[in-house]
């Protein structure tokens, strides 16, 4: 059996750990679950999916603006507040068909066909 130096396990235990670090850190900016602050739609589906905010007088930050629009195949950010959102498809004639309300500080992505629409939180 080979006796590897500390030294060397030291410095590979090292490395690991500021790998492990630099993964965690590089892996978004959202909130912990719950906690009021910025998270992410993600349209998983093939349609394009959006959120309304349910009640007025949050302290949402954006200005002007009641929805934030994911595109299939691509997140954004959105800001939860404890404020319910409604989760939304859009059809390609325009039309929309409401998924759901979204009442808990997370992520939340839509997921299936058109036909199969449907959202989670992640």
């Amino acid at each position: 059996m080979r006796v590897v130096p500390r030294n060397v396990l030291r410095g590979v235990v090292t490395a690991v750990a500021a790998a492990a670090v630099a993964i965690g850190m590089s892996a978004g900016t959202a909130s912990a679950n719950g906690t009021t602050g910025w998270y992410k739609l993600c349209s998983k589906g093939t349609y394009m999916s959006y959120i309304e905010y349910g009640v007025q007088g949050s302290s949402r930050p954006e200005s002007g603006g009641t929805s934030f629009i994911a595109f299939p195949g691509q997140c954004v950010p959105i800001y939860m507040d404890g404020t319910p959102v409604d989760v939304y498809m859009e059809y390609d004639n325009g039309g929309r068909k409401n998924l759901g309300r979204a009442w808990y500080q997370a992520n939340i992505a839509t997921t299936g066909y058109k036909a199969t629409a449907a959202w989670s939180f992640f």
